[in-house]
């Protein structure tokens, strides 16, 4: 009998450690960049996908420039793996002039992740805009992403 105790006093502090605060660190590496693009007649939209491809649809002509993902490091101190969710929300972007523009869509590679101390894993981050010609504003527009990392509960 006493060893049974002893496993089931080993489960309730297994199960008490994963409880406890997770440490969860995040740092921008690169800003989520789509290039400069002509917007004629209509307008469209311009993507940038996590994996660093650039297209765009209906009347935008892409120019030839930089365009890239957003990546961010994500690390732990937590030496037992962690599963962790990745939750991106989108912001308003916005120009010196204080036009605005809403961001269509962001995407990740995958929305769970594993970490541990020592394992950081990178989390790229691509975009759409939609940008139609007669409410567009020429010139730099400038935003931000948010990540909030959670760990996974299944």
């Amino acid at each position: 009998m006493k060893p049974l105790k002893t496993i089931f006093l080993g489960l309730l502090f297994l199960i008490a450690a994963n409880l406890s605060a997770q440490n969860f660190y995040i740092y921008p590496e690169q800003a989520l960049e789509f290039g400069d693009f002509i917007v004629a007649g209509t307008g469209g939209t311009v993507t940038v996908t996590n994996s660093g491809m650039r297209s765009s649809s209906g009347t935008i002509q892409l120019l030839n420039s930089e365009y890239y993902p957003a990546i961010f490091t994500i690390s732990t101190d937590n030496p037992a793996p962690i599963n962790i969710i990745i939750e991106v929300s989108r912001e308003s972007l916005i120009n010196s002039e204080g036009t605005t523009m809403m961001m269509a869509s962001v995407s990740t590679i995958a929305d769970t992740y594993t970490i541990q101390a020592g394992k950081p894993v990178q989390v790229r981050i691509g975009g759409t805009i939609q940008v139609n010609s007669g409410v567009f504003s020429p010139g730099e527009f400038q935003g931000n992403i948010s990540i909030t990392v959670s760990p996974n509960s299944e």
